[in-house]
């Protein structure tokens, strides 16, 4: 049956708020650098403590140039971009979240990481690629990593609640929390947060917008990207494994 799409975020009913969602959604990320309020309170009251050490080489991370290039795809063009560790976003356009390109990035279509992974997606749209193999550096919180990776671990063909993906993540009772880390993934496709689906199986929020998120699911049933989303995989489909783990850095 032909699954009702909307743009406009559902809320799905297995998604309950837990004790500790604030804690999770509010807490430091790993490699993200305090806000500069922050980091100029530490430094002028304790410029010689450890504190104040970490924050200045977090500073430090922020302004690191990073490379960026456009891809067009059939879905849309994409940024890309990449650190010296690994490629650290994958973004439509129009997607939400999508980040202003900072004034220390450089555009370059000659780096190699970044033209590996335009070429891995050319391949994924083209149906000849299930599993990615380039190095990956997205920056969150550990609660975000942990999703993030979750995520990454879902097959090629494959989807899995919220709260499946919650309890993958080692958190089974921070769905919502996971809902949103899933939504704030930085690397999409690549870290294939269009595989995650309601209880029910509908789709449910994305931040590339649901026409993408069912256009791809097709794709990986082996559908076209034209097929609507929402029909169960045919009868003894064999569903490939997506890449083995991802090592989000921050």
């Amino acid at each position: 049956m032909k699954t009702e799409m909307s743009d406009a975020p559902t809320i799905d009913p297995e998604i309950e708020t837990s004790p500790d969602m604030n804690a999770e959604l509010n807490a430091e990320p790993n490699s993200v650098v305090k806000t500069v309020t922050n980091v100029a309170t530490n430094l002028a009251t304790n410029a010689a403590t450890n504190t104040s050490t970490r924050a200045a080489k977090r500073r430090a991370t922020r302004t690191m140039e990073c490379g960026y290039t456009h891809l067009d795809t059939p879905l849309g063009t994409m940024l890309l971009v990449a650190s010296a560790e690994g490629l650290c976003g994958a973004y439509f356009v129009d997607q939400k979240y999508v980040p202003a390109i900072a004034a220390h990035w450089r555009e370059r279509d000659d780096d190699a990481l970044l033209n590996a992974a335009a070429a891995q997606l050319r391949a994924y749209f083209a149906g000849a690629l299930k599993r990615f193999d380039v190095p990956l550096a997205a920056v969150g919180t550990a609660f975000q990593q942990s999703v993030w990776n979750a995520i990454a671990s879902v097959g090629y063909g494959e989807r899995i609640s919220y709260g499946e993906l919650a309890r993958r993540a080692g958190r089974a009772g921070s769905v919502r929390a996971a809902g949103t880390a899933t939504g704030r993934n930085p690397i999409s496709i690549i870290v294939p947060c269009h595989r995650i689906v309601g209880a029910d199986g509908s789709l449910t929020g994305y931040a590339g917008g649901l026409p993408r998120k069912q256009r791809m699911l097709a794709l990986e049933l082996g559908m076209g990207m034209e097929m609507a989303s929402g029909t169960a995989s045919p009868a003894g489909t064999e569903i490939e494994t997506s890449a083995q783990p991802f090592e989000l850095r921050g």
